[in-house]
């Protein structure tokens, strides 16, 4: 049997392919992951004070971020072959602190750390290249968030009641640093 180039094209462009989608993959895989902890670092004090859980099902979720951006970072680095940002260390003490239920502070400084890195190394625009529409962005809350957000965003939409879990109760940051109960 004899191969002419015909034969070779198809498979060199499925190697080509491949070759420009790593970097792809990667890219979109850091973004997530850029996403994730920004959340974590700014969310994080909603759930945890003084070393003692706020709401059950923030702490959850602050838990299950935390364990889902080792996730990303892993297939991050199968990608890359590396940990081209040098975050690995950071986001396995993020996710140990949270587990231990840290200070505010810290998580948000470990969070900051390794998504500036990520950023830095990835060339990430953490923010739109273009206005938003408005119109579109209302659009787009009122067919997935105030079913349970309501309009205005106060969580008194007509889907609360069939929640699960309940609508967690409502906190407060007062000038002080206390978490208050909101009335």
């Amino acid at each position: 049997m004899r191969i002419t180039k015909l034969d070779i094209v198809p498979w060199l462009t499925v190697v080509v392919l491949l070759m420009t989608a790593c970097p792809a993959i990667a890219q979109d895989n850091a973004k997530r992951l850029v996403a994730l902890l920004d959340y974590l670092g700014s969310d994080y004090k909603n759930a945890v004070q003084d070393g003692k859980i706020l709401s059950q099902d923030e702490y959850g979720e602050m838990q299950e971020f935390a364990k889902r951006s080792l996730d990303l970072f892993t297939q991050l680095k199968e990608v890359d072959k590396a940990d081209k940002a040098g975050v690995e260390s950071s986001l396995k003490s993020l996710a140990s602190q949270v587990d231990s239920k840290a200070d505010p502070k810290v998580i948000a400084e470990l969070a900051k750390t390794a998504k500036d890195k990520l950023i830095a190394v990835y060339n990430i625009v953490p923010y739109p290249r273009r206005l938003p529409s408005f119109a579109s962005g209302k659009k787009i809350y009122d067919e997935n968030c105030a079913q349970c957000h309501g309009v205005s965003g106060k969580g008194d939409g007509p889907g609360r009641e069939s929640m699960n879990p309940k609508t967690p109760p409502r906190y407060r940051r007062h000038g002080d640093g206390v978490v208050r109960r909101a009335e």
